[in-house]
């Protein structure tokens, strides 16, 4: 009767042990990325919508005289990342323009050696009695 494992039995079983190891290590930093993407991506939507209802806030008057001008906004540095900020405002497509403008931020960004950019915009109007 025998007892144990020989030698090769155990070299055999280390090796799988450690091939299951790397494998699950080399998934950490991936994930870590991702998540660090992820981020940058929420934080980028959060700074849009907020330049967007700070646009917004001026009122239609003010919106209308910064049309055809893109306004870069100061960057902002957010864990080792710098978001561009950009608004800019057009004529809506309708027939009757200067009733609508459309008011656009967005957000660029470089994240481990790849350029983003998220867009948000919205539709101020004006009402005239009639």
């Amino acid at each position: 009767m025998r007892r144990g494992l020989t030698l090769l039995e155990t070299i055999l079983a280390t090796f799988v042990v450690s091939l299951v190891l790397m494998a699950i290590l080399q998934m950490l930093p991936t994930s870590a990325l991702a998540s660090k993407k992820a981020e940058c991506k929420i934080q980028a939507n959060a700074l849009a919508a907020s330049a967007l209802d700070s646009q917004l806030a001026r009122g239609f008057t003010a919106i209308s005289q910064q049309q055809g001008q893109d306004l870069e906004l100061p960057e902002v540095e957010s864990g080792g990342v710098v978001f561009h900020l950009t608004v800019s405002v057009t004529d809506a497509p309708q027939p009757r323009p200067g009733l609508l403008k459309v008011v656009r931020c967005t957000v660029e960004w470089n994240f481990a050696g790849q350029d983003f950019r998220t867009t948000q915009e919205a539709w101020a109007s004006v009402v005239r009695g009639g």
